[in-house]
Parts: structure tokens; sequence; C-alpha cells
């Protein structure tokens, strides 16, 4: 089951959009970069891939691991290290080359384009199934920054090509074209992550500032086993959950994916855990742990310590130290 797709409205089904002001960047290129978020003429195109990365990767287990639930981080930035690292060592083998030809050199070269061009499948693929649960104007920079990537493959290709027919100096041009085009995207998905925050926990700064003193919260008679209920606990918004056993669940009511309400969420057994699900995503946090048990967040969730005092639950952040 696919839950509510990352379009703007937040909400699955959700089509409206509203225009994103960024302008504060450093740079023309950050500005540049922020107004692909504004292209609306490639949501068509974001819905049909989004629809065929949810069809061609439909278990949940595959997906867990291609986000990076096992690393506890994203896994696409990783995987990237391969075609990005081999490319560019194979262009400064290329550039070299150019200053003084080795037939050595050169073969090294054209092994390092190789494993970097095969290294592509695998992390577009990781990159698309994140991609996949991004709201849209997100989405929209990462078509551009995926086209960006796709095109610096076929340069390398091409490259490739002309070194097998014995065109030494074409083969090396064609793939230093490619390394510059993987470069720009490079940019864009760097942007994409720390300006536009994909992959990040959306929840980190809750130890920081919530109370680490006890907050009353609400008489526990009033909580429902299984039905979550929106609470304050100092500034942070949380969600209170009565559990199955009748002990109580505070969990940050902000998910770490992207920042969806979980008090809206619903909350089931997963992968036979209790736990409190998404409504944006789907992702899954156990509720005695705030672990979580599926993607696609790879953070787990910022949780409470608990009690009850005089029939009144309390609550307290779980730090970490020097919080």
């Amino acid at each position: 089951m696919r839950f509510g797709r990352a379009l703007s409205g937040h909400h699955r089904g959700v089509t409206t959009t509203t225009s994103t002001d960024r302008s504060g960047s450093a740079s023309p290129i950050g500005d540049w970069i922020d107004r692909l978020s504004e292209l609306t003429v490639l949501d068509p195109v974001a819905e049909k891939v989004r629809d065929l990365v949810h069809r061609a990767v439909p278990s949940p287990a595959l997906r867990d691991v291609l986000h990076g639930v096992p690393l506890g981080h994203p896994a696409h930035p990783v995987m990237a290290m391969v075609p990005i690292g081999t490319w560019l060592s194979s262009a400064v083998l290329d550039v070299v080359d150019s200053v003084a030809p080795s037939p050595a050199r050169t073969s090294v070269s054209v092994l390092l384009a190789g494993i970097g061009a095969v290294a592509v499948a695998p992390t577009a693929t990781a990159g698309l199934v994140d991609w996949a649960d991004l709201h849209s104007d997100q989405q929209r920079i990462g078509l551009v920054h995926a086209a960006t990537n796709e095109v610096a493959l076929v340069l390398v290709g091409v490259g490739l090509v002309q070194h097998a027919r014995g065109r030494q100096a074409s083969g090396r041009r064609w793939r230093l074209a490619g390394v510059l085009t993987s470069s720009l995207g490079a940019v864009i998905g760097g942007h994409l992550a720390t300006r536009w925050a994909v992959g990040a926990n959306h929840v980190e700064d809750v130890p920081h500032r919530a109370p680490q003193d006890w907050q009353p919260m609400m008489p526990l008679v009033e909580l429902v086993a299984g039905a979550p209920v929106r609470g304050r606990c100092g500034d942070v918004d949380v969600v209170l959950v009565r559990r199955r056993d009748g002990e109580v669940t505070v969990l940050a009511d902000r998910c770490a994916h992207l920042g969806g309400p979980l008090h809206q969420g619903p909350v089931e057994t997963v992968r036979g855990r209790e736990c409190i699900v998404c409504p944006w995503h789907g992702s899954a946090f156990e509720l005695e742990s705030g672990s979580v048990v599926r993607g696609p967040s790879v953070a787990h969730q910022a949780r409470f310590d608990v009690r009850v005092v005089d029939g009144v639950v309390q609550a307290r952040v779980v730090t970490v130290p020097e919080a």
C-alpha cells in the first residue's frame, strides 16, 4: 500500500501549488536552482515517473534498503560516491593523458569511466525511490537533477564508444563533458539535500527545544487505546498514544521524514510491532521506542519520557548528552 503522494498540499490527491519565496540564496546559482521548484510544467512527468517507481519497487523491504533505513541515513548519497569518484578520477587521468599520452593511463581511465557508468543504475534507483516520496516542489528540482545525471551518463557512454573505435582524443573530450555535466548534477543534488532538506531529520531539533522537566499533558482517562491525540510539550507539538498494553507513548508530532502530522495517522501493527504511521508517506514508527519500522523515514522519531501522576499524563523530552 502506498500512502499520500508528495504533492505540494501534502495529502493524497491534492494538486494545488503555492509559490515558495527562497530568494535569499547566497548566490545566483542557488537562486537558479530554487526557481526550478516553480516549474509546474514538470508535474505531469513527475506523476508518471512517481507511479512507475512505486510499481517497479513494490517490496517495502527493498524500498527500505534503498531509502537507507538500515544505515540510519539516505543510501543514495553514499552510493553516488562510486560514479562521481570514478568519473572524477577518470577525468584527472584524461587531463594528464592529453598532455602526456600513455596507453596504460588511458586504459585505467576508461576502466574507471566504465565502472562509474555501471554504478549509475543502482545509484539512480535509490535516488528515485527517495524522490518518489517527496513534495512536488522538491520533485521538480529532483527531476532536473536526475535528467542532468542521465545526460552525463550518455556523454560518458559516447566517450567509451569513441575509445572503442580508436578515437582516443574524441573519447577523452566526451568523457570530460560527462564529468562536467555530472558535477552540475551534484550541485543540484547537494542543494536539494541541504537547502531543501531532502533526507534530513526533521525532528533533530526536538531535544534542544522541548522541556527537560516534567510537563503535564492531559488526564489519562481521556486517552483511548490506539487513538492518537495531539498535544504540546513546551513549544513542541507532540502526539500521545495509549498502547495496547495500557502504557502511554509520547512522540514528536512532526514526522522525521518530511514533517507530516503523526496525530492524523493510524496506529497499526507493522512487521509485528505496534506503530504509528505517518499519513503523508507511510513511515511507521514503533510506539514503544520511536524507532523506524518502515521507511521512507531513515531517522527515529524523537520521543519523550512518560509518567502518570494523580491520573495526569506527564512527559519530558529524552535528551542526548549535552543537548
